[in-house]
């Protein structure tokens, strides 16, 4: 009913057909199976040349060429086990090029990691050797479409193997000739191959799962049986997705899963006449820049290019490594492939989205400073926007770049708010600069003078006195001394100083106004270098007559210093923490102005991966619940619980990151609940805006290591205010931001963050929301054989758009013999509130749930689920079969459906649909009351694995959909199954059928994959289908249903009511989708949930599909989406997961049809 489009997916290989002068005159890149090629001297004027099938059902995953002279190359595509081989050629005077095949090699019988071509000019003389790892020597492979071999290439192929070996071959005759092995035989991430000049000798560097990296080359004239000697290397600390040969045999780069580029000099180190040689002392030097996984770097006169999951493609100096350019493109997934053509100034990036993008770098080259290229909007961002002031700070060096230890200069800084700042140098002087608006220089007031033997302030906090009218300032110095002083905006009126920390630095300071049984008092919190934090009160009169009272004294139990901590009077507890990204929780037993209270630690480990927690702050909330967030250095936000009924237990219930901020300073939530994110990205400060996803401010400071503040007030109703403060070279820069408050969008987000991965421990397969109107309850199956539920619990007033307090999670039960989850299915029961579950994994597992939802009242709504197991189905074979004969399943359950049968006595009939890897359909008859599963039909159409599956009722009729990673859908009717199960005709010792025509097969233009089918009946007569394919498209179809009056229970499709495909409906795969007639959801790998809208005539069938509105989630590699549609009349909520999970909420629109 629909023809078939062409591929448009990842761009998964790029390569330049580099003519005689090392110019790049041709673009190659393949997507899916096929390759295409495009001028590169003609780039933004004309489009790729159609592309061309170069593997059978497998991408292509590199490129490699050589070049001929007269406008002809030699190129060969691999992917997965296959290596074809091609001839381009230039054609009408350079301006169109055509791709010419010459054949395929044997099958290889394990993965190709790369290939390499020799120069022309020495023959094939080698006698060819009979060895088993080419597969079976034959001329055409037989997975390949049969293509005309016009031509030969001829000289040599150097095949790299995943088991560490080498393969050279004979293009001539299409035969192996050696297989080389390493001596260190390892699983392999990447490999680089390249021949010498003399086409003697092939180089080699591996990069292996255990993240090294093994040098070792071929001397072809040597044994194929001798194992060659390896260079070990080691220092990155991921796995290596990519590796360059700098200067051949003697530099080269790696990216790595880490996040960095190294660059490793073999001249520094011999290798000896060893097995292997392990050096960590190769490398001299590492990038770091990138905030996700970098997949590809290339090399090129002295410069190198990454391409890196953050979506953007880094340009380097090869010398001092500093960063030349940022170049930002790509979304979803990020950026896959570069390459660079420097002779011409070009670099060209593919990426997730389905892009090649083309940049004109000369600026960058030539510039002194690093430029970043491709942002969204550059007009409101940067450095110079909202009032920067001239600021005079009184210090000795003001102005000058450098300062010895003989001079005085700014160690620390401080905003308190949007007029007032404060500064300590290292002679102990602390000092006050008032802001007001409208002033551009500013002079200081001075609080505390500096002596030759004061000691160095190390940090400097300050609060605003409840009469408004007094600051209160506190700082820590290098001694161990606190000193706190009364200051009224021109003097200071009083200090007091008192030794703190006796043996160590005081690093952090700060100071709590408390409103205890009505009473305003004052805390102030110290902590120094050694992991010792103390707790002191000032008391109420700020007299400053005696030093402060020691009311606790606590030391980290992980032995490392604290970086940052809050405490909450409210609940009597404290949070810290530390340099190595741990967290530590205190629970007093008693009134925290009690001296030496009890208290209940609960430490939490390596909570922030290795790096430091930056922030710790308990969330201000009138409920009785204690909440409480950190950020730190990767890049993340995280939000934990108490558990109900327990002072012992603290668990992370949400995770979020911030796109472009690796290092997060400070988190907010303000009026209107936008979220604001600071931090760093790499040199640039980043202000952004989580909720509406805008990036609000940036200003290139310099990075995180030197003193900077940085505040957000939404003080005004309509207005947001930023200032930002730093030194830099002896001078101090200070900027203040003002932005309006945005409107609330069609979406809001119903959990404050993503869900960690940790609460299921692997990647989530499958979820569906159960049918439950009070609550929006998730059921969610992972890659670790579990089934949990998941659920926000909401503040007392139980209103939906009220903040969430938390998530709550609970497990159901594990999958037999521990597979994996790969589908579920909710459906209701006759009692009430009692729910069935059916789920389905590895190995063809069917397994049946109940479940059953309760609801307490204490003081706010609570609900529990529990779960009792009712029975299982095993595959044919066993779970563990013990015959010799029989093996165990390999194939997988990808999906369920299930629809309830009413019947005239008592069971409890379900029918059950369950798609499959093996390409087959299956449905079954589940009864209830004696837990016995019925075989019924085995549905036979498709060709490949059956993805998504969905069983709904048209009318009388039961109608299955089904579609398949080919892109095929198909419409079954089971209206007869149905019938005969109602009325006692089938029974469970009745035999199983075949079936093997669908009712109607649809050809969807989704020629990757269709991953998801949805339908809504419209009326009895139509029928609504929504399909959501891997080429990022979505196709919708309403197609008229008709009952047969030749047979009954029989029914047919009449054909189109209404067709559409939005070809670009998301940037990457579409993963989900979901409809109730009227709006559509759909949810990508690109990280966006999308609300569609559909109009109707006076007919009900559909006139159009509109975008309405889109929502940027946390959750990284998005595998499905549940929709719950529980509130009359109210919104949506959307539940997203992954690599975690994410509720939104999105408004109900009555869009005018």
């Amino acid at each position: 009913m629909a023809s078939r489009g062409t591929y448009v997916g990842d761009v998964t290989a790029l390569h330049l057909l580099r003519d005689e002068e090392g110019s790049g005159a041709w673009l190659v890149y393949g997507m899916g199976g096929q390759v295409w090629i495009h001028p590169t001297n003609n780039r933004m004027k004309r489009n790729a040349n159609h592309g061309v099938q170069v593997t059978q059902g497998r991408r292509v995953h590199g490129l490699h060429s050589r070049y001929n002279g007269d406008g002809k190359w030699d190129l060969v595509a691999f992917g997965d086990k296959q290596v074809s081989l091609w001839k381009v050629e230039e054609v009408k005077h350079k301006l169109d090029a055509k791709l010419i095949p010459c054949g395929v090699l044997p099958r290889f019988n394990r993965w190709v990691m790369n290939v390499a071509l020799s120069n022309l000019t020495n023959g094939t003389s080698q006698a060819a050797h009979s060895i088993k790892g080419g597969g079976e020597s034959r001329m055409v492979h037989e997975n390949i479409e049969e293509q005309e071999e016009r031509c030969v290439l001829g000289g040599k192929l150097a095949v790299g193997i995943s088991d560490n070996a080498v393969q050279l071959w004979d293009l001539k005759g299409k035969i192996c000739l050696a297989e080389y092995h390493c001596s260190v035989p390892a699983l392999l991430y990447s490999m680089e191959l390249n021949w010498k000049e003399d086409d003697k000798i092939v180089h080699v560097i591996s990069g292996t799962a255990f993240c090294t990296i093994l040098c070792w080359k071929i001397e072809p004239i040597s044994s194929p049986k001798h194992r060659c000697h390896a260079l070990e290397l080691r220092g990155h600390e991921g796995s290596i997705h990519r590796l360059r040969w700098i200067e051949m045999d003697k530099q080269l780069v790696s990216a790595s899963d880490d996040r960095t580029l190294r660059i490793w000099d073999l001249g520094l180190i011999r290798c000896r006449d060893e097995a292997h040689d392990s050096h960590d002392s190769a490398c001299i030097a590492i990038l770091y820049g990138h905030t996700g996984r970098i997949w590809d770097v290339d090399v090129q006169g002295g410069i190198l290019a990454s391409a890196s999951e953050d979506g953007t493609v880094r340009l380097w100096g090869q010398v001092n490594g500093s960063v030349i350019g940022v170049l930002k493109a790509h979304l979803g997934r990020g950026a896959w492939r570069c390459a660079m053509d420097l002779q011409q100034a070009s670099v060209f990036s593919g990426g997730a989205d389905a892009s090649v993008k083309y940049w004109d770098v000369q600026e960058l080259i030539n510039a002194k400073d690093p430029v970043e290229l491709g942002r969204l909007d550059t007009s409101d961002v940067g450095s110079g926007q909202g009032v920067q002031h001239i600021v005079h700070s009184g210090i000795e060096n003001d102005g000058h770049p450098k300062a010895d230890s003989s001079s005085e200069y700014i160690r620390c800084v401080h905003v308190a708010d949007t007029s007032r700042v404060f500064l300590g140098t290292n002679r102990g002087k602390v000092v006050s600069l008032d802001l007001q608006v409208g002033e551009t220089e500013v002079f200081p007031n001075t609080i505390v003078n500096a002596t030759e033997t004061s000691p160095s302030v190390m940090s400097l906090h300050a609060v605003l006195c409840n009469n408004k009218s007094l600051w209160l300032v506190v700082a820590g110095n290098i001694e161990g001394g606190v000193m706190l002083s009364i200051f009224n905006g021109g003097d200071c009126l009083r200090k007091c100083r008192w030794t703190a920390h006796a043996q160590s630095r005081v690093l952090t300071v700060k100071i709590f106004e408390c409103c205890i049984k009505g009473n305003f008092t004052y805390l102030v919190m110290s902590l120094d270098a050694c992991g010792g934090a103390c707790l002191w009160n000032v008391g109420t009169d700020l007299s400053l007559a005696q030093p402060p009272k020691l009311l606790l004294c606590l030391s980290n139990p992980f032995g490392v210093r604290y970086t940052c901590g809050d405490l909450s009077s409210h609940f009597n507890a404290l949070v810290f923490g530390d340099q190595r990204g741990n967290v530590v929780f205190y629970q007093l037993h008693t009134d925290i102005t009690a001296q030496h209270p009890e208290s209940t630690t609960v430490p939490l480990r390596c909570q922030h991966s290795k790096g430091a927690t930056v922030t710790a702050q308990f969330v201000q909330e009138q409920h009785e619940v204690v909440n409480f967030f950190t950020t730190g250095h990767d890049g993340t936000i995280r939000f934990y619980t108490q558990d109900t009924g327990t002072e012992k237990s603290i668990s992370c219930y949400g995770i979020q990151r911030a796109t472009d901020i690796s290092m997060v300073l400070n988190y907010c939530i303000v009026q209107g609940g936008d979220r604001i994110v600071a931090g760093f990205h790499a040199r640039d400060f980043v202000v952004y805006n989580v909720s509406q996803g805008s990036e609000i401010f940036r200003e290139p400071c310099g990075g995180w290591r030197r003193p900077m503040s940085f505040l957000c007030t939404d003080s005004s109703k309509n207005e947001l205010a930023f200032y930002f403060c730093f030194v830099t070279n002896g001078r101090i820069h200070s900027y203040l931001k003002k932005s309006p408050i945005q409107s609330k969008e069609t979406c809001s987000l119903v959990s404050g963050a993503a869900l960690c991965t940790a609460y299921h421990g692997k990647e989530i397969h499958s979820s569906s929301f159960i049918p439950f109107k009070h609550c929006p309850i998730l059921i969610t199956g992972a890659e670790d054989g579990l089934l949990r539920t998941l659920f926000p619990v909401k503040s007392l007033n139980n209103e939906w758009s009220e903040t969430v307090i938390a998530l709550q999670s609970a497990n159901i039960g594990e999958h037999a013999a521990g597979t994996i989850v790969k589908a579920t299915c909710v459906l209701s029961t006759d009692a009430h509130n009692q729910y069935m579950l059916v789920s389905g994994g590895s190995k063809e597992v069917l397994m049946t749930w109940h479940l059953s939802v309760k609801c307490t009242e204490s003081p706010r709504k609570i609900f529990d689920v529990s779960t009792l197991w009712l029975s299982t189905k095993p595959p044919k074979e066993g779970l563990h079969p013990t015959s010799q004969k029989q093996t165990e399943s390999q194939h997988r359950c990808m999906s369920v459906s299930a629809l309830r049968v009413r019947t005239s006595g008592e069971s409890c009939i379900v029918l059950t649909a369950s798609g499959s890897s093996d390409s087959t359909v299956s449905t079954y008859a589940f009864d209830a009351r004696t837990r016995k599963w019925k075989y019924l039909q085995v549905l036979k159409y498709h060709t490949c694995p059956v993805l998504d599956v969905k069983l709904l009722r048209q009318g009388d009729c039961t109608i299955l959909l089904s579609c398949s990673s080919d892109g095929c859908c198909c419409v079954w009717d089971l209206s007869s199954s149905m019938l005969g199960i109602a009325n006692g005709i089938w029974d469970f010792r009745s035999p199983s059928e075949e079936v093997h025509e669908p009712m109607q097969a649809l050809l969807t233009p989704h020629t990757a994959g269709a991953n998801s089918i949805t339908a809504s009946s419209i009326t009895d007569e139509s029928l609504l289908l929504v399909v959501a394919g891997e080429d990022n498209g979505i196709s919708v179809y309403q197609v008229r249903f008709k009952r047969s009056d030749k047979e009954f229970g029989k029914s047919v499709l009449g054909g189109l009511l209404f067709q559409c495909t939005i070809p670009a409906a998301h940037m990457c795969a579409v993963k989900s989708v979901w409809t109730d007639g009227m709006h559509i959801f759909s949810s990508g790998l690109d990280q966006r949930v999308r609300m569609w809208v559909l109009s109707y005539n006076n007919d009900k069938v559909v006139t159009g599909v509109k975008y309405l509105h889109s929502c940027t989630v946390e959750v990284p590699e998005i595998e499905t989406m549940s929709v719950w549609n529980g509130q009359n009349g109210g919104g949506f909520v959307v539940a997203v997961s992954g690599r975690g999970s994410q509720f939104l909420q999105f408004d109900r629109i009555q869009y005018p049809c």
